[in-house]
């Protein structure tokens, strides 16, 4: 992986999306991948995992995040089974869209209207 993935991932830690823990994680993992360059396919150039949430009452953007393709698929292992189970229990297959990291797929993945909490949730990869 790259010095500048790294950088990213410091940024994040920085701006408070991940904590200092699981910037670390993810810095170990990326450092293992780079032993390894088998173990993780590496992404086609430019593709981006976007997540944006989005208040359906207001408009106004909760949550707009893009990351390396390469990164999102080390950060899946870091999902724990409960929020799994929590994002499945509300229409979200986490299964498919992981796969679809893998396989070459670009676009719209899931677009969720969440009416519990008045959320929007879409993930897409460009």
């Amino acid at each position: 992986m790259t010095s500048e993935e790294k950088m990213k991932v410091l940024k994040m830690i920085e701006q408070g999306k991940i904590t200092a823990d699981e910037g670390a994680k993810i810095l170990e993992a990326i450092d293992e991948g780079d032993k390894d360059t088998e173990q993780i396919p590496m992404p086609k150039e430019g593709k981006t995992f976007k997540i944006k949430v989005t208040d359906m009452n207001s408009g106004a953007v909760k949550v707009n995040l893009g990351l390396p393709l390469g990164l999102a698929r080390l950060i899946k292992s870091f999902i724990p089974p409960g929020e799994v189970a929590r994002l499945e229990d509300r229409g979200i297959d986490v299964e498919t869209i992981l796969s679809d990291l893998d396989s070459g797929t670009v676009g719209k993945l899931v677009e969720i209207q969440d009416e519990k909490d008045n959320h929007r949730i879409e993930i897409w990869i460009e």
